[in-house]
């Protein structure tokens, strides 16, 4: 990769980001009912930013990344 790490260095960086989003998820929850509307916005937010993460070192997204920069250009039979 261009940034000097592996797949499993992204893979694990993306997961720690999930899980990271995740409980910060769980704990907009825990708010007092005059500040609810901005712990939904809140909440909204971090399920956005989490599934941009995932996609980009995870999920899909990442395996055409991965397959663009690790296997060998086909010579064309």
């Amino acid at each position: 990769m261009a940034w000097g790490m592996g797949r499993c260095t992204l893979l694990l960086k993306g997961f720690e980001v999930c899980v990271f989003m995740l409980l910060a998820i769980g704990c907009f929850s825990i708010v007092l009912y005059s500040h609810k509307h901005f712990a939904l916005l809140a909440t909204g937010t971090c399920m956005l930013v989490r599934a941009a993460f995932y996609q980009v070192f995870v999920g899909r997204v990442a395996c055409l990344l991965w397959a663009g920069t690790t296997m060998p250009v086909s010579s064309g039979l």
